[in-house]
């Protein structure tokens, strides 16, 4: 995807295997053959992605990584299973190193987005990245130490912070020419969206501020992991209204196939149709 002289590049480092009812106690993504494994279970794609400005290389959220096995098991007992680490390898394929990132911006720092922090051995691999993240997630997941991180990551984060190394978002925030971080609240406290935007395009990476397409028009369908879901739900009504009236496409870290679409308004009330590349 093109927006101006921007490309955004989306980069798979995994699956998420949700359990029954993450999206209500009625709603599940088998519905959607795009949402399932070849075994029938339903799957969410693990999503990053590569934002190329001219002058600045954006990586927004880092996926799972690569699971600690006792921290595999202690998910897995909660009903959540996790495949990722593959990230490295899609940045290598799209001709970019993690010492070439300029700037890692976690969406929120829920597992499955920051883990790609910290590689096993406890390295991190954005070592010349300035990392931003919504003060309202550093408060609790780092300070406050809430949910379920990895020693390595949060190894990383505190120490990448005593170095200067983490900026603490509030508000709305420009990261370069074209690209603005969103304060998009209810997911976790401290959620950010990307917003990308040239001449008279746009296209927003919505991060878990919407977890799947369905949404649209199941606006009751709250994930179990929200944390508040009112204001989640007030959220995602917010960006479906400005795209249904602004225009521009939109994706998820767990849309199927990482692929964009854009909010129709039909005869049958609102409607997601997905977009091919731009150029």
């Amino acid at each position: 995807m093109w927006v101006g002289d921007i490309e955004i590049s989306p980069l798979i480092d995994g699956w998420f295997f949700p359990p029954k009812g993450y999206l209500g106690a009625h709603a599940h993504p088998e519905h959607d053959p795009a949402s399932r494994d070849p075994s029938g279970a339903a799957r969410f794609p693990v999503g990053c992605f590569l934002l190329r400005t001219p002058k600045e290389t954006i990586l927004v959220d880092t996926g799972v990584g690569r699971l600690p096995e006792d921290m595999a098991r202690e998910i897995a007992a909660e009903g959540y299973r996790f495949a990722g680490g593959e990230l490295p390898c899609a940045l290598g394929e799209a001709g970019v190193g993690a010492d070439e990132v300029d700037v890692v911006l976690c969406t929120h720092l829920h597992l499955d987005h920051c883990g790609g922090l910290a590689e096993e051995d406890g390295l991190a691999p954005f070592e010349n990245a300035m990392l931003w993240i919504g003060r309202g997630d550093w408060e609790r997941f780092v300070v406050n130490r809430e949910g379920s991180m990895t020693r390595g990551v949060r190894a990383v984060l505190e120490d990448r912070y005593r170095h200067g190394g983490v900026l603490l978002l509030e508000g709305d925030r420009v990261v370069a020419q074209g690209v603005t971080a969103l304060e998009t609240p209810g997911h976790t406290p401290g959620h950010y969206s990307v917003l990308v935007s040239g001449g008279n395009d746009r296209a927003f990476i919505l991060g878990d501020a919407v977890t799947c397409p369905a949404q649209l028009v199941e606006t009751d369908w709250h994930a179990l992991s929200d944390v508040d879901p009112p204001r989640a739900a007030r959220t995602r009504e917010a960006l479906f209204r400005d795209l249904e009236s602004g225009g521009g496409a939109a994706t998820g870290c767990h849309f199927p196939g990482l692929e964009f679409g854009r909010v129709i308004r039909g005869a049958g009330g609102r409607m997601w149709g997905r977009i091919e590349d731009s150029r």
